[in-house]
């Protein structure tokens, strides 16, 4: 009878080692939860600001060069990890005829040319928050200054690549620039 009742015993701590187990384990799991949680509210927040930023940033008309230069700071911002920022660019604008267009010119020599999904990310940008702008070339320009065609996109193309109905919709709110963020970051 004895040995039954400390095998009893042996039992019950068992059973009650295995149940703080897992009342820890549980704990823990919580304390991930809640800290994503935290770390994903923190991202909202931030990816919510940059939006409300871009969309401060919202130029009417593509002749102005300082809003563009703005806008694309901001761009350039928001989207972090695009390296097209690094790469030495002049700007060319073609606005005497619809459609307006923005032309990102790079020298031959540089180090690198930026890939075309970074570029159609800042041009898509482009486009949702540049009330008249139609299209955004980028161009590799050889050492006799001449353009050598790279990448383009417009408004329809830019409809085509995020699988949506209008470009320009997406910049007529802070909201909708944060979808447009959204939508760029999962392509």
């Amino acid at each position: 009878v004895a040995g039954d009742s400390v095998l009893g015993v042996q039992v019950a701590e068992r059973q009650g080692q295995e149940w703080e187990a897992a009342r820890q384990e549980e704990e823990e799991e919580e304390e991930a939860r809640q800290a994503e949680e935290h770390s994903n509210a923190l991202l909202q927040q931030e990816a919510k600001t940059m939006a409300e930023q871009l969309y401060e940033a919202k130029n009417p008309y593509i002749g102005d060069v300082s809003a563009e230069g703005r806008l694309l700071r901001k761009i350039y911002e928001a989207l972090g990890n695009n390296t097209a920022a690094e790469i030495g660019f002049k700007v060319e604008l073609q606005t005497y005829e619809e459609p307006y267009e923005f032309h990102f010119l790079m020298e031959e020599g540089q180090d690198r040319v930026p890939e075309d999904a970074e570029m159609e990310a800042v041009a898509a940008l482009m486009l949702a928050l540049t009330d008249n702008l139609g299209v955004v070339k980028w161009t590799l320009v050889n050492p006799q200054g001449i353009p050598l065609p790279e990448g383009m996109l417009d408004i329809e193309g830019a409809e085509k690549l995020l699988n949506i109905e209008d470009i320009k919709e997406f910049g007529s709110s802070p909201e909708q620039v944060q979808r447009l963020l959204g939508l760029l970051n999962t392509e």
